[in-house]
């Protein structure tokens, strides 16, 4: 299908030198012929009824893969020259996400040369830089820069219920094993005597044995596995140093040419904007998500310290997503073809 489109070009009588005339003339010109080079039959300079002049521009049809800002295939942690998977595929924009801790190891002194090198190297590749950043979601104790909790922020501690089961596993299995050593004990013993004194014995501190094992296997149940942090959204100390740290970022990418995207991505594991599986150490609840205005002022932070740039937000969460699209803000899902989860929504 083809379509026209008609791209505004302001009269001279926005100018009062006889330069600037000759500028205007001079631009006029170089639209005429770029649109001219790209579809010399089809393109032609009209009066609009304001009086503006207009190059109105008919591209003929093609069946060619456009790499169209914004859009289409995107690398992830890689970039377009060294992604074989692309096959072929065009590519416009490279995406990386980092961990707080990654980018600011040493209060306010933030990682901007790993920066500057992507954004270098999605040059060379033709791409743009698509960035986010997480707070929460690794196998680390804690996501965000090890100064910030020592700083006494408030936070949650939390395990991974997937590292619960897994440990949970490995610890049934490890019962089971002792419960069998004992019976295999008890058994041998028993094949070597038939006098009952000794017979009680040995059952008395072999069920004395697997009580043991069964009180251990209670004790260590809802405390297996490794420990994480996440801090409290709501403590003053976290949204200074979170909201330095974002604008921060803003003053060094927006409007950058080779900047293409900064998700707001700031909130929940890998960013996702939730806390499913994450059972708090002390009420064995998972981790709330902060309170709703939290999640608004987030946003904001986003958009003022990204005012030039392209924002997009995960799905699962609804009504924040709703207050970010209203911001100027798009959405994103993880991934291409997932019939489940995301793509539901």
């Amino acid at each position: 299908m083809t379509n026209s489109q008609n791209v505004s070009l302001r009269g001279p009588t926005l100018f009062t030198s006889g330069l600037q005339h000759l500028g205007f003339l001079a631009c006029l010109f170089f639209a005429a012929a770029s649109a001219c080079a790209l579809t010399p039959a089809d393109s032609s300079v009209i009066l609009s009824p304001s009086g503006e002049r207009w190059c109105k521009i008919t591209p003929p049809e093609s069946v060619e893969v456009f790499a169209n800002p914004h859009m289409g295939w995107q690398t992830f942690h890689h970039f377009a020259a060294e992604d074989k998977t692309l096959d072929g595929l065009l590519s416009a924009s490279a995406y990386f996400r980092f961990y707080w801790r990654e980018l600011e190891p040493v209060e306010g002194q933030i990682d901007f040369k790993l920066v500057d090198d992507l954004l270098a190297r999605a040059h060379q590749s033709g791409q743009k830089l698509a960035l986010g950043i997480c707070l929460c979601g690794s196998e680390q104790f804690t996501d965000v820069p090890q100064w910030l909790a020592a700083q006494g922020t408030k936070g949650f501690t939390f395990r991974y219920e997937s590292d619960r089961i897994f440990y949970r596993i490995i610890l049934l299995a490890m019962l089971s094993l002792g419960a069998l050593v004992l019976t295999i004990r008890l058994y041998v013993k028993f094949s070597k005597t038939n006098h009952p004194k000794i017979l009680r014995v040995l059952l008395r501190n072999s069920g004395l044995s697997l009580l043991a094992l069964i009180a251990l296997g209670v004790f260590l149940w809802p405390r297996i596995g490794p420990k994480h942090w996440v801090p409290d959204f709501a403590d003053p100390i976290f949204q200074k140093a979170h909201q330095r740290f974002i604008q921060a970022l803003g003053k060094h990418l927006d409007q950058h040419p080779d900047f293409d995207v900064m998700e707001i991505r700031s909130v929940g594991l890998w960013g996702e904007w939730h806390m499913s599986h994450t059972p708090r150490v002390d009420t064995g609840l998972d981790v709330d998500l902060p309170d709703p205005e939290i999640r608004k002022q987030i946003v904001d932070l986003y958009c003022k310290a990204f005012p030039h740039s392209a924002k997009i937000m995960l799905l699962n969460d609804p009504a924040t997503l709703s207050y970010a699209i209203s911001k100027g803000a798009g959405w994103r899902a993880d991934c291409f073809g997932d019939m489940g989860g995301d793509s539901k929504q």
